[in-house]
């Protein structure tokens, strides 16, 4: 063995654990033989379970007490994890002061530890600069941020499928990053991008161009980048493999599409004016697309769900959940139920005051096996 080739430099990708490496292959009965080369008692050597004249060392299965027991692995998985490269072999020996041998399965980091230094070229302000200008922008960005150094950052500390959250947006060059490792690498990372309403200074080129605030420049960003990535992915052949998703939802914190019923009432008159305030409690400016993602939301779904709009009704993932927001009739009632969804969520005034209509929908429901909430 040339033990310059294996030298001190190796020790440290092995993990040694005498507890452990007691019970290591197949019966009780079963023994390890260990290869010896000459000059080698300092140094890690291979092992077989069948003894010949390389193989002639004996190693039982010990316990701490110095018992006869059995080895952790079985024969089969011994052999995926032994060749005659110490390099290689996941299962090594190694000679004791006592004399005697230890089996030692090896530890194999799937890390690496990053440099201190990040001096690439991709990483400069230059490189981001050039970077939006493939995008079709010209000057709306004021010292941009590479999208090589958000990456690097995603790849060291993501997997392929985490969420990356920036709370700080921006231009969204996080965004940016994750679609474009998504597309090297087929991820399913996902990005949440939050920006506050900040308005571009009116004597900035971002501005003169369109652009009245920060988030728009981003929303435009992921835009373009989408467009750019599907036309690089034209016209190339398709191995079944999973497509990245491109979709993206822009949302924008306001107040509920419902009325606030207020607690402080001074008299009867003002509880009457309340009562009749509420008797349609949707806000009259209320959009349904905004009711649809709140009740969501309050129904605990998150705002990824997978929405699909049917004639009268939207199922949610997949039929799990049914929101009928427009109008409700028997028809509709019927084609809801016979999707089988786990939940039903109405409005109150699409029944008209057809208080029949409503319990029979509800008794239908109930048979079916349906939670139905009528708001």
């Amino acid at each position: 063995m040339n033990l310059a080739h294996f030298g001190a430099e190796h020790f440290h990708k092995f993990r040694v654990d005498s507890h452990r490496f007691s019970l290591l292959l197949g019966q009780s009965k079963n023994s390890v033989f260990v290869l010896i080369y000459q000059l080698v008692a300092s140094f890690f050597v291979t092992v077989s379970i069948k003894q010949s004249d390389e193989y002639k060392i004996k190693v039982l299965p010990l316990n701490s007490e110095g018992k006869e027991s059995c080895w952790r692995w079985g024969k089969e998985k011994f052999k995926e994890n032994t060749t005659k490269d110490t390099l290689k072999s996941n299962l090594v020996a190694k000679e004791k002061s006592d004399g005697t041998f230890g089996i030692y399965e090896k530890y194999r980091k799937s890390t690496y530890k990053p440099k201190s230094i990040w001096n690439d070229s991709s990483f400069l302000t230059e490189t981001g600069t050039v970077e939006l200008k493939q995008l079709d922008f010209g000057e709306e960005f004021d010292f941009p941020k590479p999208v090589g150094l958000i990456k690097q950052c995603i790849a060291l500390s993501a997997s392929i499928g985490d969420i990356v959250l920036d709370f700080f947006s921006g231009s969204c060059t996080t965004a940016h990053a994750v679609l474009e490792l998504n597309k090297e690498d087929g991820g399913n990372r996902k990005f949440i991008c939050v920006q506050l309403p900040e308005k571009c200074d009116e004597k900035s080129e971002a501005f003169k161009v369109g652009y009245k605030t920060i988030a728009e420049i981003g929303k435009e960003r992921i835009r373009r980048v989408i467009k750019k990535i599907k036309e690089e992915e034209e016209g190339k052949l398709d191995f079944g493999e999973k497509k990245q998703d491109m979709g993206f939802k822009v949302f924008k914190l306001q107040k509920s599409n419902f009325k606030i019923w207020r607690t402080k009432v001074e008299n009867e008159e003002e509880l009457l004016k309340q009562m009749e305030f509420h008797t349609d409690p949707v806000d009259e400016h209320a959009e349904m697309v905004n009711i649809l993602y709140e009740l969501l939301l309050k129904s605990g779904v998150p705002l990824t769900a997978k929405i699909d709009e049917k004639k009268g009704h939207c199922l949610v993932n997949d039929g799990e959940i049914v929101l009928m927001l427009e109008k409700v009739n028997e028809k509709i009632i019927k084609a809801v139920i016979a999707k089988k969804p786990k939940k039903v969520l109405t409005l109150d005034r699409l029944f008209k005051n057809n208080d029949q209509l409503k319990t029979n929908t509800a008794l239908q429901m109930k048979d079916a096996e349906i939670d139905f909430r009528v708001v």
